[in-house]
């Protein structure tokens, strides 16, 4: 069965002889496949680096870098470590085989080569890979609620047990900072008092720099109504010029401001930032403001 979409998986061939290469090229064309081809083992490795394919077809025998020692290189990279690789040789050996297969290969076809066998193997070993990537998706999706649930039970317990202001917060934000992988989070008064920060160990700025009460003073209208500051890119049109000044001394490239309210009235923010540009998604953004509310409480009761 072809493949019609547009989005159709992407083949590498490996093979050192450029006519079989052809063949195979023009065989999984005919099935609607993307083809990329490389002549040796150490092209492979910097093809798939640039190409990131869906599978690979490897031949065994090659000069410079065989593909039993390709396939076990490839294995030790991330983009590669679940990724189909069908290896193709003359090598029909039963020590051959357990090679191929100890080397990291997902499944093993000789020469000459059976095309019908072939065309069914990656249609199977393709959909092999979709599934197995789909069901590495959910279990991120779930660990990530469940370390999410966690996270929001911990803070909430503590404010429930009405622990000293600067026990929640110190506890809270350091585990605020690790559950989204960002440099920075601080708690701070509106008037510039910071409160709390938690900060990347890889992350060193003059103690001076770490607040100045003025640059969020740009965004004050919008915290006084409650809204949400999501900067992706500090470079954004809409970003003033002193922030972006401020910002940049400070090595952020992306900020998420979330205001906090007391009585009803702004009382201050929870500020995450991230020397890299970072996408603020909607999930973020909720969780934040829950937090913040949670923090807000702890603030009110410690008067």
């Amino acid at each position: 069965m072809g493949v019609t979409s547009t989005h159709s998986p992407l083949i590498l061939v490996v093979d050192d002889d450029r006519t079989l290469r052809a063949l195979l090229r023009l065989a999984m064309e005919e099935e609607g496949y993307q083809v990329a081809e490389a002549e040796d083992g150490e092209s492979c490795l910097s093809e798939f680096i640039r190409l990131h394919p869906d599978i690979v077809l490897m031949d065994g025998v090659m000069p410079v870098m065989d593909g039993f020692t390709c396939c076990r290189c490839l294995r030790t990279l991330a983009a590669a470590e679940y990724t189909p690789v069908l290896m193709i040789t003359v090598l029909d050996d039963r020590d051959s085989i357990d090679r191929a297969f100890a080397a990291g290969a997902t499944d093993y076809v000789t020469k000459p080569i059976l095309w019908a066998v072939l065309r069914q193997r990656v249609v199977r070993l393709l959909e092999a890979s979709r599934s197995f990537k789909q069901v590495k998706e959910i279990e991120a999706v779930l660990q990530y609620q469940t370390q999410r649930e966690f996270l929001f039970r911990g803070i909430a317990e503590r404010v429930a047990q009405s622990l000293k202001l600067a026990e929640i917060l110190n506890s809270s934000v350091a585990e605020i900072r690790e559950f989204l992988q960002v440099d920075r989070v601080v708690v701070y008064h509106q008037n510039g008092n910071l409160m709390v920060k938690a900060v990347a160990e890889h992350v060193t700025l003059p103690k001076l720099l770490w607040h100045d009460p003025g640059w969020e003073m740009a965004y004050a209208k919008d915290f006084e109504a409650g809204e949400v500051v999501a900067i992706s890119d500090i470079h954004e049109e809409n970003v003033p010029p002193a922030v972006v000044k401020h910002l940049e001394l400070l090595n952020i490239k992306a900020v998420l401001m979330i205001p906090m309210a007391l009585r009803g009235k702004w009382w201050g923010l929870i500020q995450m930032s991230h020397s890299d540009l970072r996408n603020w998604d909607a999930d973020i953004v909720d969780l934040l403001v829950e937090l913040g509310d949670l923090i807000a409480i702890a603030i009110e009761r410690s008067g």
